[in-house]
């Protein structure tokens, strides 16, 4: 969906929907289909009540309303358009279930959808689901304020929080791969050794925990063999030193 030219429609939102409350919900009918019985937002959590939403009968015309302000802000800043959308859609609560996390999937298709391709890459989700005190205090606030910018200032607070994380598990990539290569392993032996007058396998396993003791075996045994540190004692009691 996130690949096709051709732009979002309300029934795209609906089966999204459905791919996430197939066979949840016990009503078929409410499966992709824009509801026709009474809810409100409630806490995932709790399930005490937070808002009320509206009537069934109002949910098409909503609906549409809610399309047309997009195509009406087609040139909005992408982030800001669609931190949007997943207000208006929630405060109007099209489905039976399922809405948070389809609104969620909506934005998240919105960005992609206007070329903010590091979407792909950023799962804000998770940094809504640990914040959902403050999700919920948002939604209020804006209702309070008869303002879009709480709930804009906060999705984009979660959208660079959980980028902050990407790029802070991608160091920790990086650094296991240099860690996998012979030359920074052995770097990091020979600069241990100038530090211990003595030490075993058990020191450098622990020195470089993600690699295999087999691996570290070798390193040893190489830098042994070019006489970079020397060793004394047989392999279960070896001691190394320079």
């Amino acid at each position: 969906m996130a690949e096709e030219k051709v732009k979002l429609k309300i029934a795209d939102m609906c089966d999204v929907q459905k791919l996430i409350t197939k066979d949840l919900l016990a009503d078929k009918n409410q499966w992709g289909n824009v509801r026709t019985v009474k809810v409100e937002i409630a806490d995932a959590n709790t399930g005490k009540k937070i808002d009320d939403v509206p009537e069934p009968h109002f949910l098409k015309e909503l609906l549409t309303e809610l399309w047309e302000w997009l195509d009406e802000n087609a040139e909005v800043n992408p982030f800001v358009k669609a931190f949007a959308f997943h207000y208006l859609a929630v405060g109007i609560h099209p489905f039976a279930d399922g809405n948070g996390r389809t609104v969620r999937l909506m934005q998240h298709l919105l960005l992609l959808k206007n070329g903010e391709s590091i979407a792909r890459f950023v799962p804000s989700e998770t940094a809504i689901m640990a914040t959902r005190d403050r999700y919920y205090s948002s939604i209020r606030q804006c209702k309070s304020l008869g303002s879009l910018n709480p709930i804009i200032e906060y999705l984009a607070e979660c959208f660079a929080i959980s980028a902050e994380q990407v790029i802070a598990d991608g160091k920790k990539l990086v650094k296991k791969s240099v860690d996998r290569k012979p030359e920074a392993r052995r770097e990091k032996i020979i600069s241990f050794s100038k530090q211990k007058k003595e030490f075993t396998l058990q020191d450098i396993l622990n020195l470089l925990p993600d690699v295999p003791r087999r691996t570290v075996q070798r390193d040893l045994e190489a830098l042994v063999y070019e006489k970079k540190i020397k060793a004394e004692g047989d392999n279960k009691a070896r001691i190394y030193f320079r």
